[in-house]
C-alpha cells in the first residue's frame, strides 16, 4: 500500500524529471535512426512511464546490445524515452560522431554545452540515487559500453573518464567481455 509520503515523493520525482526534460533542447531523431539505442539505466518513474513497471531500472538488450524499445522504424516509446536518451543529439557531449542530427544541425556548435549536459546528468543521478537505483550496475554499464564501443561512440579512455568512480572498471570490463565470448562459444 502506497503511503501519502511515498505518493508525494513519487510526484516530486516526476516533477523534477519534467523540469530536467525542459532544460534539454527539443531534438527529433530522424525517422528510422536507432544508432544510439543501447541499454540504459532509468529512474523508477521513467520505467513506469515506459511500461516496464516501476521495479525495473534498466532497459533490456539483445545480442547486439540494442535497446528493447528499438524497432526498424525508430524508438517505440519515443515520447516517453528516458532522460539520457533525450540528451543524445541535444549537444556535443552526448552526440556521437556519425549522428545524423549532428550532420543536420551543424553540431557541435548547436545545442547545449558539455557543462550543462553534465549538470543535467548529475541532477538525474541524484533522482536515481533517491529512488534506490544502482547507478553503477555492472552488467548494464558493460552492455552500454559494448553498444557504444561497437558503434564508435566511445574509446576505452573516454569510458574510463566517464566512469572514474571505479578505478578497476576496465579490468572488470575485460573479464566481462571474456565471459560473454565464452558464452557464445
Amino acid at each position: 500500500m502506497t503511503t501519502i509520503v511515498q505518493a508525494s515523493k513519487k510526484l516530486e520525482h516526476k516533477q523534477r524529471l519534467a523540469q530536467l526534460y525542459d532544460k534539454i533542447p527539443k531534438v527529433r531523431c530522424p525517422d528510422g535512426c536507432t544508432k544510439c539505442c543501447g541499454p540504459q539505466q532509468v529512474t523508477h518513474t521513467e520505467a513506469e512511464a515506459m511500461g516496464m513497471g516501476s521495479d525495473r531500472t534498466c532497459t533490456r538488450w539483445d545480442d547486439g546490445y540494442n535497446c528493447e524499445f528499438r524497432t526498424n522504424l525508430g524508438c517505440s516509446i519515443y515520447k516517453d524515452r528516458p532522460l539520457i536518451c533525450r540528451l543524445y543529439g541535444a549537444g556535443k557531449y552526448y552526440t556521437p560522431m556519425g549522428c545524423r542530427i549532428r550532420e543536420k544541425t551543424g553540431m557541435p556548435d548547436n545545442g547545449i554545452d558539455e557543462a550543462k549536459q553534465r549538470e543535467i546528468t548529475f541532477e538525474y543521478f541524484v533522482i536515481m540515487v533517491e529512488q534506490g537505483v544502482d547507478t553503477v550496475d555492472g552488467e548494464t554499464l558493460f552492455a552500454l559500453y559494448e553498444h557504444d564501443h561497437k558503434n564508435g561512440f566511445i574509446t576505452d579512455e573516454e569510458f574510463k573518464d566517464l566512469h572514474s568512480n571505479d578505478p578497476g572498471i576496465l579490468i572488470k570490463l575485460a573479464a566481462w567481455r571474456k565471459k560473454e565470448k565464452e558464452k557464445k562459444k
